[in-house]
């Protein structure tokens, strides 16, 4: 019955007493045979005793099953504990043995070529030697715990506790996840050279992954643990001491997970106006749009009126954290055209709807509908037009945040 339960589940009475009685279908009883192993059939003119029990017996656990009787609901869930703990485990062991092919296979082959500091090779690897350790210790620990079978019971208030002491060591990952970008650019700049590329093809070989695939890692596996303590504390007992550890285990590590997605997002705003700025031709030495407390928040195309001329011209536009950057969207390039500083909040006016007088000079009444404009002080406004209501009430919404 323990062995062979999971087979039967959803088994009605019906279903399984016309397995036996139809002549036309044979029954499959070998799991509930003491030979085990061998498919026994039968049809219902050599139906003898020993055969009706193990039927009967094959009746009362898919009935058991049904009825969700108390006992084997808490026996499948304990069950279901003990598979999620292992698998932290195995998941930790896996990812540690993954850390540790990074540096065998790609590091260490990399590190010893003598354009080794051309390539930027220690930039890439330079935080991966803490979090394997972290990550090492961490999953020793889990072993430890999960090695003494006789104390299962008191295996998820220990790994709980484990998890809360190590918490604060797996934000280690947070500066690595901040270069993440620049480090695959300086891959993909490793791959041009001719040393490098050969060992990063052999690395592939030899670890079955490429090396990117290697470093995504660090930034998935917070993530990856929040879920399965998540997991794991819907099959332990509410009632139970670990389930509260449990809890607060799991609080400890999303806010882990939580920075560091915090920290992804912020690297990936940076590297993409990173490359924005490399896009973007005739932009004034005075102006570094790769600032370090700059980061990118928004962009598309807008409409710019011009009022000297009295022409609107459509551009490319960047929202920052503390500029709204315009640029001529030409067919071959993207030309610096100017931009409207956001750091004084305070005097500055967005305005969602255009005056009359700013509607002077408009080509027609139908596109002021998309309008707005921002104004510094008492000078004289910017006027932009969205290509859609939908757009219009997103760039608001963006530049009204920022003030």
């Amino acid at each position: 019955e323990e062995e062979h339960e999971e087979e039967v589940r959803g088994r009605s009475k019906t279903t399984i007493s016309s397995m036996f009685s139809s002549k036309n279908n044979l029954a499959r009883v070998s799991y509930l045979s003491p030979q085990g192993g061998t498919a026994h059939y039968t049809d219902r003119y050599k139906i003898d005793n020993e055969f009706k029990k193990k039927v009967l017996l094959l009746q009362r656990i898919g009935l058991r099953y049904i009825g969700k009787k108390k006992f084997n609901s808490k026996k499948r869930k304990f069950i279901h504990c003990t598979r999620s703990m292992e698998e932290i485990l195995s998941s930790e062991d896996i990812y540690v043995e993954s850390l540790q092919k990074i540096m065998d296979c790609y590091h260490r082959p990399l590190l010893n070529l003598n354009n080794s500091a051309q390539l930027r090779v220690a930039e890439v690897f330079r935080d991966l030697a803490p979090i394997l350790a972290t990550h090492t210790a961490f999953r020793n620990s889990l072993k430890e715990i999960l090695s003494k079978t006789d104390d299962r019971k008191n295996w998820p208030q220990k790994i709980a506790t484990t998890v809360i002491g190590m918490a604060p060591y797996f934000k280690q990952t947070s500066p690595y996840i901040d270069l993440f970008n620049s480090t695959i650019e300086i891959v993909s700049n490793m791959e041009k050279d001719k040393l490098a590329s050969k060992i990063l093809k052999e690395g592939k070989e030899k670890a079955s992954l490429d090396i990117r695939s290697f470093l995504i890692m660090p930034i998935q596996r917070i993530p990856r643990i929040e879920l399965l303590l998540k997991d794991l504390i819907e099959h332990v007992d509410p009632e139970t001491p670990a389930h509260e550890f449990l809890k607060k285990a799991h609080g400890a590590i999303k806010g882990v997970a939580e920075h560091c997605n915090r920290k992804k997002l912020e690297s990936d705003q940076r590297f993409k106006l990173w490359a924005i700025a490399g896009k973007i031709k005739n932009v004034p030495d005075d102006l570094d749009l790769r600032g370090p407390s700059r980061t990118f928040i928004f962009e598309g195309s807008l409409k710019y009126f011009e009022k000297k001329q009295k022409t609107i011209v459509l551009c490319y536009c960047c929202l920052t954290n503390d500029m709204l950057l315009f640029a001529d969207d030409k067919s071959q390039e993207i030309s610096y055209r100017g931009y409207f500083s956001l750091t004084e909040g305070e005097n500055i006016r967005l305005s969602t709807e255009l005056t009359p007088a700013q509607k002077e000079g408009l080509p027609n009444e139908s596109i002021s509908l998309l309008g707005f404009s921002l104004c510094k002080n008492e000078s004289e406004p910017l006027i932009f037009f969205s290509l859609n209501e939908t757009e219009k009430k997103a760039w608001i919404n963006q530049i009204g945040k920022i003030l």
